[in-house]
């Protein structure tokens, strides 16, 4: 039995949106990634999370950005106080918001964006670590939009 090939960027398993896995089927894809090709780097559709957001983080972030930040900045969620203190420490500026479902933000200026993403990227271990539990909140929220979806419809 030949070995099913999924296409480039499918999650693994397939139709798994909490997935860290994805198909990169070939050795040229493979290079690809490794360059940073955009083209490739777009078809992903999950990531592990030092790479990219989960879609639905990502949508529950916008959620709380529109909600807790001005125009010009930047929220990030964060598992606790504690991290969201060492990531302002790191950047060297920001304010801490706390969240429902016990998470914590940080809003900073739209200009230190990148420098907090790169900080969680390679000394994130605790965010790192963390990202199940916000994950899990996620899903909680997710729920609730679905069930409003559906009963709306």
């Amino acid at each position: 039995m030949k070995p099913q090939v999924l296409p480039l960027g499918t999650p693994i398993p397939p139709n798994d949106q909490h997935g860290v896995s994805v198909s990169i089927p070939t050795v040229a894809d493979a290079i690809k990634h490794e360059q940073g090709d955009a083209e490739t780097l777009a078809a992903l559709e999950q990531g592990y999370p030092r790479n990219r957001s989960s879609d639905i983080l990502e949508t529950l972030r916008q959620k709380y950005e529109n909600d807790f930040a001005g125009a010009g900045q930047y929220l990030q969620i964060l598992p606790s106080e504690t991290i969201a203190k060492q990531a302002r420490d790191f950047v060297g500026c920001g304010d801490i918001q706390r969240l429902d479902n016990d998470l914590t933000a940080i809003i900073i200026h739209k200009t230190s964006e990148t420098r907090l993403k790169n900080s969680l990227r390679t000394q994130g271990r605790s965010y790192l670590h963390a990202l199940p539990r916000i994950l899990q909140r996620t899903k909680l929220f997710t729920m609730r939009i679905n069930t409003t979806r559906h009963s709306t419809s």
